[in-house]
């Protein structure tokens, strides 16, 4: 069959109709797509306005302009079969510009945490290195745009046979500047993580001990919103460290491969690239841990919200108990009172061998709850004394609800 028979083939409508069910089949699979429509779904409507909502629908778009970009590409006829592009203006048109959508993707989904940590932290100056470290984590990732339009796959007249190794050449100096990028943004983006989760630390959950041991009511949204994000944050830095390493190992296997074997014959050096520069399995892996990280923004939307709702029924139900516990301390206190005024009289009239009489100060403190200081004579009666004690305690522990 010649190439114009195929070439026809190829532009028939029923491959056209099938190549534009798998453009949208891709996009319809791609994680992005259920998981968006999940959480603005249980956002509601009304809650999509917000900096979060907003985020979440331009990650989605930019994501799918990607896709949408990517897969039109791959489906035009190569032009040098058996290599990574069709052609050049297919990596331009398709893979470099569909990059450039993607890592807008990643950019919008990474202001996530920054957005997050500015709505708990009013204050600009205390979240600056949350500004600076992100910046600098999107600066390492859009820097690989540079790289992706300088490098040029074939050169002009391009024969497979002849240039085979400059072809190849050219690959693994294009995947070392781009793996030697991957490799900073993956370590800024731990730096941005640890600088978020000691900036929650010092401003937002300085308090957190007494609400985990019960000492604070109302709080159980602020004690369950750091439990998620210190397992959130930990968890993603994990994953980052663990692939740290083994980008930094293959780009030291790409810089050996290109200083390390000039004593080979071009035709061996090819064999070489061929053999240990592919990127396949590494940059499934990398691509991986980043989609991880960008689900769990949709995970954490999730939780907050079911978060959310416990925390209105938590309050609810202390606002209904504290109402009958105010019920039944006044009943009390109404009760102890009479007999503290009876003990008062007591005190201010009993006199043992001409001593001075009991005295108390009554004072309010910050919090309404009512103290009580005393001093006693030496010779006061030790049985209205203990009487006298445990009214003063039962008298503090009404008002301390």
């Amino acid at each position: 069959m010649s190439n114009i028979d195929i070439l026809k083939r190829f532009d028939s409508p029923e491959l056209r109709l099938d190549r534009a069910q798998k453009v949208i089949t891709k996009i319809i699979d791609h994680y992005t797509f259920a998981w968006t429509f999940i959480v603005l779904l249980l956002i509601g409507r009304k809650k999509w306005r917000s900096p979060t909502g907003y985020l979440i629908i331009l990650h989605i778009i930019a994501r799918d302009v990607g896709l949408l970009i990517e897969n039109i590409g791959k489906l035009t006829p190569a032009k040098y079969p058996g290599y990574d592009y069709p052609s050049n203006n297919e990596y331009r048109w398709g893979h470099a510009l569909s990059r450039v959508a993607y890592y807008t993707c990643e950019v919008i989904g990474d202001w996530y945490l920054l957005i997050r940590t500015k709505a708990l932290v009013k204050s600009n100056k205390k979240i600056k290195w949350v500004y600076v470290t992100c910046i600098l984590y999107n600066i390492a990732k859009l820097s690989k745009i540079y790289f992706n339009y300088k490098y040029v796959p074939y050169k002009d007249g391009f024969d497979p046979k002849r240039d085979e190794f400059d072809y190849f050449l050219g690959k693994v100096e294009y995947k070392r500047n781009k793996w030697i990028c991957d490799f900073f943004q993956h370590i800024a983006s731990t730096v941005y993580d640890i600088v978020v989760i000691i900036t929650l630390k010092k401003n937002v959950f300085v308090n957190y001990d007494n609400i985990t041991h019960g000492r604070g009511k109302g709080n159980f949204f602020i004690a369950k919103f750091k439990r998620l994000s210190i397992y959130r944050i930990y968890f993603t830095v994990i994953l980052s460290l663990f692939c740290s390493p083994l980008i930094f190992l293959f780009c030291i296997k790409l810089i050996y491969a290109l200083n390390s074997i000039n004593h080979l014959k071009d035709k061996d050096k090819t064999a070489f690239y061929k053999a240990n520069c592919g990127d396949t399995e590494i940059e499934n892996i990398r691509v991986n841990i980043i989609n991880v990280n960008y689900i769990l923004i949709y995970i954490d939307q999730i939780l907050l919200r079911h978060y959310s709702k416990e925390n209105k029924v938590t309050n609810i139900n202390d606002i209904n108990f504290n109402d009958k516990s105010m019920n039944i301390n006044n009943n009390e206190s109404s009760n102890d009172y009479d007999n503290y005024n009876k003990l008062n009289k007591f005190n201010s009239t009993n006199k043992y061998n001409g001593d001075k009489t009991n005295y108390y100060d009554l004072t309010k403190n910050n919090n309404n709850n009512m103290k009580i200081d005393y001093y006693n004579n030496d010779n006061n009666n030790s049985k209205w004394q203990t009487y006298y004690n445990s009214l003063n305690q039962k008298h503090n522990n009404n008002y301390n609800y």
